[in-house]
């Protein structure tokens, strides 16, 4: 089952149970999956927004360039993530049983039981 869908460009993302990351990278024409993160709970969120990387070479103007940064979270509350949507690692924790991830546009903002929010970074 797959559980929650992100996208940036062309990039599609879904996730679900066990571990399972799908990804397209033509607007949802093709699918591939993806590594299935070993030992992974039910990935349950996944959201992209743009990162921002100083002092970055591909702009010598402005000294920054924007970047895509996928992130998805299992139900343990584990994060993990992506600057492509194919090559996944694991990243920080939130602290709570998490429910849904979603991004704010200044970060990402996990949603677990009875209320618990937690900021993930």
């Amino acid at each position: 089952h797959l559980r929650q869908v992100a996208y940036h460009g062309s990039i599609i993302v879904a996730v679900g149970d066990s571990g399972t990351i799908v990804t397209s990278l033509d607007n949802g024409a093709t699918w591939t999956s993806q590594q299935i993160l070993s030992g992974t709970p039910n990935l349950v969120g996944v959201a992209a927004e743009n990162q921002v990387v100083e002092n970055a070479v591909a702009d010598t103007k402005l000294g920054y360039v924007s970047t895509v940064q996928f992130v998805a979270v299992d139900s343990s509350g584990n994060t993990y993530t992506s600057q492509n949507g194919i090559d996944w690692t694991s990243g920080n924790s939130t602290g709570i049983s998490t429910n849904a991830l979603v991004s704010s546009g200044f970060g990402y903002v996990a949603a677990g039981n009875l209320g618990a929010t937690a900021y993930v970074f």
